[in-house]
């Protein structure tokens, strides 16, 4: 696919005729990546290279990005003030950390929530002091009520009516009903102290552990359709990281033991080398458990389908089947058979009375 081409092999970008920009800008689209497309473009200095239409659109994402990132700015500041007082532990997961980290993948990507995490403990104070200070959820069903309170990691999406960016606060980084959770201790024990406009209320993971999260939130925590961006985080992370240390690979599998979670980032490591062409060494997928041949090929054939855009706005049978089959696969990992099956049934429905929109934009 001429996406992940020019995405692996940036510097031959000027190369591509600029007929074929219109296939590549629509699929970077549909996958919300055309903002790590500029980056690589812009990292490997072809940018102003290249068409002045294409490097039209390059730009009008940067700049798409440079908005959203205003505005989350805008809302940490506003939470800092709401939960500075009383000590309470934060830590900020994936755009909102890469954005206070100062990191070059928040250059790339136009964050549309604020990802929180909290200890359980602490989760009932956040909500009241967020909702006593304007944030609120929208109205939910009985069931989406349930859902989010107790079988997911999270609370439902606040968001606070002058502004548009929701905070999604989680007192874990995956559900646990299955009894695969990960001990949040661990993760707030390794995370880092970081300023922000001057308040010192926020942490983030440590690199490892902002990889694993990347990983498990695509391949565990995610239904994976048009899933490509996420992908691309994981190699600009870890193209980041490894660069600042050498040493990260060992920590990288090392780590992922220690918190029961080999198996997404095998997954992560295997994609972001068959696609982007992510320096990732063999050697570290073979220190991790590997899945079976048969499961390896059933996934890279669902995958290939549902995550990566095709050519074409409509999907095709084959991709939708794929789709429905990852969904499937995504719900199994967040709950037990139990609880899935009367789950997929109510969502099923609701996906037939309101079909999605796919998403775009950079």
């Amino acid at each position: 696919m001429s996406l992940l081409w020019s995405y692996r092999s940036p510097e031959s970008a000027a190369q591509i005729a600029p007929a074929r920009w219109t296939e590549i800008i629509g699929a970077a689209r549909r996958t919300r990546s055309l903002g790590h497309l500029a980056h690589r473009l812009e990292r490997a200095g072809v940018l102003e290279s290249l068409d002045p239409k294409v490097a039209g659109h390059m730009r009008s994402a940067q700049v798409a990005i440079r908005h959203w990132r205003a505005l989350l700015r805008w809302e940490l500041d506003e939470i800092a003030h709401a939960l500075a007082p009383g000590g309470l532990r934060l830590v900020l997961l994936k755009g909102a950390a890469y954005e206070v980290a100062g990191l070059p993948l928040s250059s790339a990507r136009a964050a549309g929530d604020v990802d929180l995490l909290v200890p359980s403990t602490t989760l009932r104070d956040v909500e009241l002091r967020m909702r006593e200070c304007g944030w609120d959820a929208q109205q939910l069903s009985v069931h989406d009520e349930h859902y989010y309170r107790d079988l997911s990691h999270e609370i439902p999406p606040l968001s606070h009516p002058e502004r548009g960016i929701e905070v999604d606060v989680h007192h874990a980084i995956t559900p646990s009903l299955r009894g695969t959770g990960v001990d949040t201790s661990k993760l707030f024990a390794a995370s880092v102290p970081i300023e922000f406009n001057g308040h010192r209320l926020f942490r983030v993971l440590q690199p490892v552990d902002q990889l694993i999260h990347c990983a498990i939130h695509t391949f565990k925590d995610s239904d994976l359709t048009l899933r490509l961006r996420e992908t691309m985080d994981f190699d600009l992370l870890y193209r980041h990281y490894r660069e600042l240390d050498p040493d990260l690979d060992d920590r990288l599998v090392v780590r992922a033991r220690e918190l029961g979670l080999p198996r997404p980032l095998w997954w992560s490591i295997h994609f972001a080398r068959r696609w982007l062409g992510s320096p990732i060494p063999e050697r570290t997928l073979r220190e991790l458990p590997r899945p079976s041949g048969a499961t390896v090929h059933v996934m890279n054939w669902l995958c290939d389908r549902a995550m990566l855009p095709g050519l074409r706005l409509e999907r095709g049978g084959l991709d939708r089947l794929a789709a429905v089959a990852l969904l499937a696969r995504y719900h199994r990992e967040r709950m037990p058979v139990s609880q899935l099956v009367p789950h997929l049934l109510r969502k099923s429905k609701q996906r037939i009375m309101q079909p999605k929109v796919e998403p775009g934009g950079p």
